[in-house]
């Protein structure tokens, strides 16, 4: 979901990340942060922030553990 809409549907939560973020559009500079639920591990969380700086060069990415019970990942874009 960005701003109530749903903005990709994907068969994983790396995939529907990488989606939304594609939809957001973040540029040079930003910084993307990520909270990764209960159904998350730290190390694919850190593969997921990896895969951003990849995609998006000159964004900054950053993990951080959210314990939400419901999302995979709730993103922050600053």
């Amino acid at each position: 979901l960005l701003d109530g809409r749903l903005m990709a549907a994907a068969a994983t939560p790396a995939e529907a990340l990488v989606a939304a973020l594609d939809e957001a559009a973040p540029g040079k500079g930003a910084l993307v942060t990520l909270y990764y639920g209960a159904d998350v591990g730290a190390e694919e969380a850190g593969a997921a922030a990896a895969g951003i700086t990849a995609r998006f060069p000159g964004v900054e990415a950053e993990v951080i553990d959210g314990g939400q019970p419901h999302y995979h990942y709730l993103v922050s874009i600053e």
